[in-house]
């Protein structure tokens, strides 16, 4: 938990950690089959190989079967969050607390969806899929180089809630305070530490 001191950088782990843990608990439990969640080593993968190289990662899901895919992406040691929604049509959601576009992630990601469209869903009659919309939503901005992991953990819990409520996509973006993200480092440290404590326990 060492990375959740004030000026740490969040670590791949702990995030992936949070992100899980958030949606097992905050999430109501008639939308957990709604939620695809990737690694946060997925991304990094995705740009090393062929898409058709990481299938392996999905071979027993239907992603499509899912409203929305969570790929949290650290791009030139920043992270960000990119939100697909499935239906009706695709549709990314990238979100960013330097407010920053980011044309790279956008083409591999489409890329990556098109291709396992491809390979899994000849029988729909629709050889090639197209992403409809991509949204950069305004996100409250980071007043530091360190705090990125942070911002995108928090704007992951406030999309759980966007699920919970069923709240309209076209609008959507997540309203948080500079004050709550300092807040929020003690309260995932302490969240890690609880659950630490209940498995030596158990």
């Amino acid at each position: 938990t060492a990375c959740l001191e004030k000026g740490q950088e969040i670590k791949d782990n702990v995030l992936d950690f949070y992100f899980l843990h958030a949606a097992e608990n905050q999430l109501r439990e008639n939308l957990k089959e709604s939620i695809y969640l990737y690694n946060s080593c997925f991304y990094l993968r995705l740009t090393q190989f062929n898409p058709k190289a990481i299938f392996k990662w999905t071979k027993n899901t239907d992603i499509f079967s899912k409203k929305y895919l969570v790929i949290p992406v650290c791009y030139g040691h920043h992270w960000i969050l990119v939100l697909v929604r499935t239906r009706p049509h695709i549709s990314l959601m990238i979100l960013d607390s330097l407010n920053k576009e980011h044309r790279s992630v956008e083409l591999k990601i489409t890329r990556y969806l098109q291709d396992v469209w491809s390979a899994k869903m000849p029988q729909s009659g629709k050889k090639t899929l197209e992403v409809k919309e991509i949204r950069y939503p305004t996100v409250p901005p980071q007043p530091n180089n360190t705090d990125c992991g942070l911002y995108i953990m928090k704007s992951f819990e406030k999309f759980l809630d966007f699920v919970n409520r069923n709240l309209k996509w076209a609008s959507w973006y997540p309203e948080f305070s500079h004050k709550e993200i300092l807040s929020f480092r003690r309260e995932i440290k302490q969240t890690i530490l609880d659950e630490i404590s209940s498995k030596k326990k158990s």
